[in-house]
């Protein structure tokens, strides 16, 4: 009777003590979930990044044990787990990030654990990617567009861990183009700089920072200029090295620089960064205007490019000027970046990333393929469009006309005939009458091989460009109201890889300062177009976004609420 009273009381304390053990568990779970829920809401700075962290791995391992329970085969459940995963890395992320701001002007900075970490973050990633649309209680609480575009978030942030991975072992030798955007080019600008960025096994290399001048004085061959820069740029040298960013199509003119800087003796690159000064600009406002000891100048965002751009006549190959102030620059600015808010610095590159200010490309095909993923290939068009419409400006005038130049667009469709109208507005203040007397005629001789003349102004000489299917025909074109004949255009098919083949048409147009241009032009259609047509608008690198009018409803065209904002590459719908 003992023995049985004994195996009872045994049985009941095992009883109490998985309750007991159950009640504290359920408590702490809700408490750390509670916490977790205070800390997310209220999230500014380290302190509450350590604690999501610490709430994190806390409720983690009831997920872990849910997770196992449910043979790891219900979405709610996974979807919590991978979420507190995440998390509860954060801390060490953080941890990581601000150890490597505080070595910034290090030689050599060593980003192996940071590449690690990254990297450890990718199956989680992934896992929450797939399970979030079919989580129960998320789908509560979130619209089914929005889990989509939350997952598709999800997979292209897993992509940075892949990339992450990949520069962690081998040398990777990236090209970062300084592209100014005040002096505009096909791909954000002209690219007066470069730097050269080393990452050998997970270790940043210092950088090499260069004129564009050094590596072009090295080549002493002839590359058949193309239409544009053989007029007015080239001066009967062909295609150089400052001009070989003119191809829209970003990956076309990355090849196009690698092909040069090769020939110029500084070796290969797997990948080229292009940056406009728009992006630098921006940044500025999140740190202390930059002092340049040596040349007793205070850097700010409204005069960064008029003291970091130096007088072209004196660019030659091994200058050291300009080369000095830019080095002084970045040096200055990595001490700056160095006690810089992260989360606005990221704000700032990916709002700009989306704006094409900031392009990629990669020989890589693993990394191209990330970059595509996040759209920031600098593609002319995306690779499923079916019918586009890019306008391509490049200032040959040498001036910094472009600081001060807005634009506009309208688009109207009648059947098989599309109308668009193009405008440009140079609010430049004109020069002194002497400089105009100097000057001359804004514009340049046909025979001309350089626009240098125009220097000393800042009106507007732009090599227009438009591209479109080879299948559309311009049928008619004109300037401010005067017909430019078509015989005095270029027209030429480019069979891009892996896009649709594309008609280019180019000619010169000239703004003088305080003044509007207006270029309309009428594409005939085939019969077989679609109504409505969904045509793909292109934003050039290196310009602000601007409005757009689709089937305007009064004359006075652009006197209306517009109806978008090009901001980026974007699909709309003409009736």
């Amino acid at each position: 009777m003992k023995k049985k009273t004994s195996n009872r009381t045994h049985f009941l304390w095992a009883v109490g003590g998985l309750v007991f053990v159950t009640i504290v568990w359920t408590v702490a779970t809700i408490y750390s979930a509670v916490q977790l829920g205070s800390q997310l809401s209220a999230m500014n700075n380290r302190l509450e990044v350590a604690a999501v962290a610490r709430h994190s791995r806390n409720l983690s391992y009831t997920t872990r044990v849910l997770s196992a329970l449910t043979l790891h085969r219900n979405a709610t459940i996974e979807s919590l787990d991978s979420a507190l995963q995440i998390a509860s890395r954060s801390e060490t992320i953080a941890n990581l990030l601000n150890e490597l701001q505080s070595e910034i002007q290090t030689e050599e900075l060593d980003l192996t654990r940071l590449l690690s970490e990254v990297t450890e973050l990718e199956p989680h990633l992934s896992r929450l990617a797939k399970n979030l649309p079919h989580c129960a209680v998320c789908t509560k609480l979130i619209t089914p567009q929005q889990l989509v575009q939350i997952s598709n978030l999800l997979a292209q942030v897993s992509t940075f861990s892949t990339a992450a991975s990949h520069f962690s072992t081998g040398e990777h030798r990236y090209l970062i183009l300084l592209q100014n955007s005040d002096e505009l080019r096909a791909t954000g600008g002209f690219a007066g700089s470069y730097i050269i960025a080393t990452i050998a096994e997970g270790k940043l290399q210092p950088l090499i920072i260069e004129d564009i001048y050094d590596a072009d004085g090295q080549f002493t061959g002839t590359i058949p200029a193309p239409p544009g820069v053989d007029t007015y740029l080239s001066s009967d040298k062909g295609l150089r090295l400052p001009d070989a960013n003119w191809d829209p199509n970003f990956p076309t003119s990355a090849k196009q620089l690698f092909q040069f800087f090769s020939f110029g003796d500084r070796g290969e690159f797997e990948g080229v960064i292009a940056i406009t000064d728009n992006y630098f600009e921006e940044l500025l406002t999140a740190m202390d205007p930059i002092w340049l000891p040596d040349y007793q100048l205070t850097v700010t965002p409204e005069n960064l490019t008029d003291v970091l751009r130096s007088d072209r006549s004196d660019f030659f190959a091994g200058s050291i000027q300009k080369k000095h102030l830019l080095e002084q620059f970045q040096n200055q600015l990595v001490i700056q970046l160095s006690s810089i808010d992260l989360r606005q610095a990221a704000m700032i590159t990916l709002s700009h990333m989306y704006q094409k200010n900031i392009l990629l490309y990669s020989r890589n095909e693993q990394i191209q393929t990330i970059i595509e993923e996040l759209s920031a290939d600098g593609s002319l068009i995306s690779k499923n469009s079916t019918a586009f419409l890019a306008f391509v400006e490049s200032n040959v005038g040498i001036n910094k006309a472009n600081k001060h130049i807005s634009r506009a667009m309208a688009i109207s469709r009648e059947g098989t005939s599309l109308r668009v109208w193009y405008l440009l507005q140079n609010d430049n203040e004109p020069p002194q009458t002497t400089e105009l007397t100097e000057v001359g005629n804004l514009s340049p001789s046909p025979t001309l091989k350089t626009a240098s003349a125009a220097a000393n102004h800042l009106g507007y000489i732009n090599y227009q460009r438009i591209l479109y299917p080879k299948s559309w025909e311009i049928t008619s074109l004109s300037y401010n109201s005067e017909p430019l004949p078509l015989s005095e255009t270029t027209t030429e098919t480019i069979p891009y890889p892996n896009l649709k083949e594309t008609s280019q048409t180019g000619f010169l147009v000239t703004l003088p300062e305080k003044s509007v241009g207006l270029l309309e032009v009428v594409f005939t259609l085939p019969e077989t177009t679609p109504t409505p047509l969904e045509l793909e608008l292109y934003k050039q690198p290196g310009t602000l976004p601007f409005p757009i009018w689709i089937e305007p409803t009064t004359p006075q065209i652009f006197d209306t609420n517009p109806t978008m904002i090009l901001e980026k590459n974007s699909d709309t719908i003409i009736p």
